[in-house]
């Protein structure tokens, strides 16, 4: 798959006066990963397999919280501490959570018919013509990020939509 390379900074320290967000907080307390592309590469062939009571007990209790009625739970340990994956309802679901057992970040990897339409729209303006291959949305503590694949008669590109913008992350012609 074509994705790669997003980058959050995770705290901002411009305004060493400003009050400190909930979010703030959470970041520094979290150990938030440096850059998204951790996140997106991290899978089953980069993690090590965990049986649950070998996963940290607030990880768990964290997931069991938000996420209830989920079968099939695989958990993982990751560099930075564990990662539960789970497949719902045809939606491919990474949580992502610290040593600790806070939550860091999760994706959801999903087809066209589940983007936002406010994304959707923005995107197929400016690339009609373009078929929408899969999309990886990303949460973090500030941000959500959305990285499409997509492709037409003779180009595929890999999109990364936050904020409103859209940037061209990779882009590949097609041999005829």
């Amino acid at each position: 798959m074509l994705l790669a390379g997003i980058f959050f900074a995770a705290v901002n320290n411009n305004n060493l006066f400003a009050q400190h967000t909930q979010a703030d907080l959470l970041a520094k307390n979290n150990k938030a990963p440096k850059d998204l592309e951790t996140i997106l590469n991290t899978d089953t062939a980069s993690a090590k397999f965990s049986l649950p009571w070998d996963v940290n007990t607030r990880a768990i209790r964290n997931f069991e919280k938000k996420y209830k009625n989920v079968g099939s739970v695989r958990w993982f340990e990751t560099d930075d501490g564990y990662m539960a994956k789970f497949t719902s309802d045809g939606v491919l679901t990474k949580v992502f959570y610290n040593e600790k057992g806070n939550w860091i970040a999760s994706s959801k990897q999903y087809g066209e018919d589940r983007l936002p339409k406010d994304v959707r729209h923005l995107v197929k303006s400016d690339y009609y013509d373009f078929v929408i291959e899969t999309i990886v949305e990303v949460n973090t503590i500030e941000k959500t990020a959305y990285v499409i694949v997509m492709h037409d008669n003779t180009s595929i590109l890999e999109l990364r939509v936050m904020d409103g913008e859209i940037t061209v992350r990779k882009s590949f012609i097609k041999n005829k």
